[in-house]
């Protein structure tokens, strides 16, 4: 997370953050969700609660979300994102088959272009992370590293590069002669960072990386990177 933050911030990106803000009388789905989950410490979510290193920047806009999908209901992401010229979202986060997969799921069903860092997401076992990615990867959205989405971050974007993933065994992983995103400038970048998990949370990163580190037992928020694509 701080990693993929850092690299947005420095090549110009456009960085919004997204916050759960589930409450009884605000979320019409939370009272199901607590009858077929029941014996957790706490359903209802302040939006307030936030790690500290995916707290907001002075200037970053910050978005209130009332269910997993950032790009649902009343102040959704699409507006935003569409006035600030972007066209491909590249999510990272928390939890792999849960809010990223909505997230995921939300941004396509929106028009845009999606992409999982892979190697940045985590959910509450390896097998889970891995069965959500195999589900829709390459079909719904591709899978990066994070390694190559911060390396082309870090160039700035001021030309027209090519992101290639990085080989790997796991079908999911999209292939680089297959339809590469193409990165075109720094102004169509985007970061969104996504909400914090209930309490008693212990997700497991899908692999080994610095944000499997920093996700504490309440977890991490998930996130989006937003890159520009033909």
């Amino acid at each position: 997370m701080r990693t993929l933050l850092n690299a947005a911030r420095a090549g110009g990106a456009y960085v919004a953050h997204v916050r759960a803000s589930y409450a009884y009388h605000t979320c019409p789905w939370l009272q199901t969700f607590e009858r077929m989950n029941p014996g957790r410490s706490k359903y209802e979510i302040d939006p307030h609660e936030t790690e500290p290193f995916a707290e907001p920047l002075e200037g970053e806009a910050v978005f209130h979300k009332r269910t997993f999908d950032a790009f649902y209901g009343e102040g959704c992401l699409s507006p935003e994102l569409r006035a600030a010229g972007v066209k491909t979202v590249v999510v990272c986060g928390l939890i792999t088959s849960v809010c990223v997969q909505h997230c995921v799921f939300g941004a396509f069903n929106a028009g845009f272009r999606v992409a999982v860092a892979h190697d940045a997401c985590g959910d509450r076992s390896r097998a889970r992370h891995e069965a959500a990615l195999e589900l829709y990867a390459d079909y719904m959205y591709e899978a990066y590293s994070v390694q190559d989405v911060v390396r082309h971050t870090r160039k700035r974007m001021m030309e027209e590069k090519t992101l290639s993933p990085s080989p790997a065994s796991s079908s999911w992983i999209r292939s680089a002669a297959r339809d590469p995103v193409s990165i075109v400038r720094a102004a169509e970048v985007a970061f969104v960072a996504d909400e914090p998990l209930p309490l008693g949370s212990s997700p497991e990163s899908g692999s080994p990386s610095r944000f499997a580190k920093e996700a504490a037992y309440r977890a991490s928020p998930a996130s989006t990177l937003n890159l520009s694509a033909r």
